[in-house]
């Protein structure tokens, strides 16, 4: 009989993405260091300092940075204007454009987890079919929120 493997800390990255995506609470804060005091508008937090707020998910069995950036930082490593976020695959590191709206943000962020996972597993995912997946997944988890809970373990 073989042990199953522990995957809660998978999972937790998970769950942290996850909640990012359906805009639940500071979530996306909690790796954050900013140099001065956050001022609370509404359900956003605007973060007074110019560091990069940040969070570490998990891809597979791997950490990945997850960093709120300016759109220049994003434009400078694809090359292309008009970019929302990119992935380094090399690098562990997943950049998304800070100040971008919730909707808008949540697309992009499981847009680049996509792209890092069709490049964990070699998957050979178009740019179409990978945005598709982003657009659906997103739209998904947010018009089933009791779905949503259910696959983050919240309800059994």
């Amino acid at each position: 009989m073989t042990a199953r493997p522990d995957r809660s800390a998978e999972m937790a990255g998970y769950r942290r993405l996850a909640a990012a995506l359906l805009g639940e609470g500071r979530s996306l804060a909690a790796k954050s260091v900013p140099a001065k005091p956050e001022k609370r508008t509404g359900a956003r937090y605007i973060s007074r300092s110019k560091a990069e707020r940040r969070m570490v998910i998990k891809v597979g069995c791997r950490p990945v940075d997850l960093r709120f950036t300016s759109a220049a930082a994003v434009q400078r490593r694809t090359r292309k204007a008009g970019s929302m976020g990119c992935n380094d695959y090399e690098r562990n590191l997943i950049l998304v454009v800070r100040g971008l709206p919730e909707s808008t943000r949540a697309v992009t962020m499981m847009h680049e987890s996509l792209h890092d996972i069709n490049s964990s597993y070699s998957m050979d995912l178009s740019e179409q079919t990978v945005d598709t997946l982003a657009t659906s997944i997103v739209t998904l988890l947010r018009d089933n929120r009791e779905l949503a809970d259910m696959i983050l373990g919240r309800k059994a």
